[in-house]
């Protein structure tokens, strides 16, 4: 989407030094997470397995906040994701339900006040 508004608006789009900064230290935190998770699913665990896709994605913006864009929302949307991704590995059979309120509800709310605070002031 960033492409296309930057050709939109007649712009150049490149990843510059600091995105490939903040692209690899999340993606590092991501891939740990993802093989963390085939732990759980090989032991037929499969119900820990939203919590633990919670609390990595959390640690993820987290450790991205200092550098995302200056976007400082983006530190406790990752707080919330852990909560949510401890409460979900604390109740197991909660763990979907929980799962869409972290990558699901959260984000539509992040979006929103993205949008009107970025993008809304043309």
């Amino acid at each position: 989407m960033s492409r296309q508004r930057a050709r939109r608006e007649g712009l150049e789009f490149r990843l510059d030094a600091g995105s490939r900064h903040l692209l690899g230290r999340f993606f590092t935190v991501m891939v740990v997470g993802g093989l963390v998770c085939l732990t759980p699913l090989m032991n037929g665990l499969w119900n820990m397995v939203p919590g633990v896709m919670l609390v990595f994605y959390g640690l993820a913006m987290v450790v991205i906040s200092p550098i995302a864009f200056k976007v400082s929302v983006t530190k406790y949307i990752g707080y919330a994701d852990i909560v949510l991704g401890i409460t979900a590995l604390a109740f197991a059979p909660w763990g979907i339900m929980l799962w869409a309120i972290g990558f699901g509800v959260i984000h539509i709310v992040w979006g929103i006040w993205f949008h009107i605070r970025f993008d809304g002031k043309k």
